[in-house]
């Protein structure tokens, strides 16, 4: 089964694939997968950032993962916060 060739029948408008070494985000445009560099679901994560997330996973439980993970957004929110204050 292809599911490939049923996202797009299904309008599915993202899809992460990740091969044990490399996480592509693709998004939907004109019925076809096309590499994205941001998630559409989740713009503030980028490949490397999933990437370093999953890598994390494997190192430390899961309730610790969710602690960094919502410490890094926390961050990420104060950054964007302060250059629209300053803009």
């Amino acid at each position: 089964m292809n599911r490939m060739r049923i996202y797009p029948a299904l309008k599915v408008p993202e899809v992460w694939r990740f091969d044990r070494e490399m996480l592509t985000i693709c998004g939907l445009v004109n019925e076809e997968y096309q590499p994205c560099k941001v998630s559409l679901a989740l713009p503030m994560f980028d490949a490397t950032v999933l990437m370093q997330f999953l890598e994390l996973s494997l190192m430390m439980g899961e309730t610790s993962l969710i602690r960094h993970v919502r410490q890094w957004v926390r961050e990420q929110l104060a950054k964007s916060s302060t250059v629209m204050e300053e803009n």
